[in-house]
């Protein structure tokens, strides 16, 4: 009985932290991405105070578990878990920055993606794969209000940077 008790409290002094140390490495899915592009990602976001980090939160919406920036469609928003998310295209090291927010707009995120294509003149197989993307997006963008936010009222352009 005492051999048991001794051998409980070394599996919970030391197997138990270790396992919870393991799983502290856990990378919450945001991607890295270059100084450059991160700052013209922070000027394309402009919904109030404190979002000039938004680039720290972009997310790989076709793999993520992808940490490194490739082509794709990405998802990104302030810190500020009330701020809505935004989308960016990297394509062959360029940057397509959508303006419209799919929560409040989602036909102009639709033509904006049509914008894109008609620049871009990517393939068939992919402009539908990025669709597929886009349309998931939306549908979880669909009813979102953000809080006591309301619809943004600038009106900036596309960003189309190489």
């Amino acid at each position: 009985m005492k051999q048991n008790i001794i051998s409980l409290f070394i599996f919970t002094t030391f197997a138990i932290p270790l396992y919870a140390q393991r799983k502290a490495h856990i990378n919450f899915g945001y991607v890295q991405i270059p100084d450059s592009i991160a700052s013209i990602i922070d000027r394309g976001y402009d919904w109030g105070p404190n979002d000039e980090h938004a680039s720290s939160f972009i997310r790989n919406l076709q793999d993520g578990k992808e940490h490194t920036l490739i082509n794709g469609i990405y998802a990104y928003s302030s810190p500020n878990p009330h701020h809505p998310r935004k989308l960016f295209i990297y394509h062959n090291k360029k940057l397509f920055i959508f303006k419209s927010y799919g929560a409040f707009d989602p036909q102009e995120v639709i033509k904006e993606y049509v914008t894109f294509l008609s620049e871009s003149k990517i393939p068939d197989s992919l402009a539908i794969k990025y669709l597929k993307v886009i349309y998931k997006y939306l549908k979880e963008e669909e009813g979102q209000t953000y809080g006591s936010y309301i619809r943004p009222t600038n009106e900036k352009a596309n960003i189309c940077v190489e």
